[in-house]
């Protein structure tokens, strides 16, 4: 499935782009996702820098409560990096737009929510719910959901959490600013889903 699914048809974009992945429930910790992929730190969680903006990797698949070896050091590196904006990308979303998932999220909601509250992420990258999504501001942090990529789409439904849901195809392009982050939601007819900064 790697060769078919996923180089064979992204070829030409990665040839090109760099990827900064994070594994998700299909990888889960398989021995062929640290094969493909050359990430900082364990590969498993990971931290860079991207111009002004330091990008941290959570694997949702493996312990991640207060206690957890990755827990410590998420809370460590958000404590000493500097750069203008701090965007975490985690698989699980612990807010959902995915109806039968609404409650899937509360142990993140528990554990690492406060800690991106505490240090001030401003944006978290999600996937999973195979739909588009974004939350209100909820303390200040911005929460999207980009899970529409060519698989079967699930219903979804707005809450006080998540006040943008989207059942569509799509992808979504960011920009990052000193001054701010935008980001536009493409469905693949090329038709504009949101727009946000």
């Amino acid at each position: 499935q790697w060769q078919t699914n996923f180089f064979e048809p992204a070829e030409s974009l990665i040839a090109e782009v760099p990827l900064v992945p994070v594994p998700g429930n299909h990888e889960l910790n398989t021995e062929l996702y640290y094969d493909y992929f050359d990430l900082p730190n364990n590969e498993a969680w990971y931290h860079m820098r991207y111009g002004i903006a330091d990008i941290y990797a959570i694997n949702s698949n493996v312990d991640y409560g207060v206690r957890s070896e990755q827990y410590k050091w998420l809370q460590s590196e958000l404590a000493v990096n500097t750069g203008r904006w701090k965007i975490v990308m985690i698989h699980h979303p612990p807010y959902s737009c995915a109806i039968g998932r609404k409650k899937e999220g509360q142990k993140l909601v528990r554990d690492i929510v406060p800690l991106l509250e505490a240090y001030d992420v401003d944006l978290v990258l999600l996937g999973h719910d195979h739909v588009y999504g974004r939350s209100a501001d909820i303390n200040g942090v911005h929460y999207v959901i980009s899970g529409g990529g060519g698989s079967t789409l699930y219903n979804s439904k707005e809450d006080e959490h998540m006040i943008k849901c989207r059942k569509v195809f799509h992808y979504v392009r960011f920009q990052v600013k000193k001054d701010s982050v935008s980001w536009t939601a493409i469905g693949d007819d090329g038709a504009i889903i949101d727009n946000y900064t």
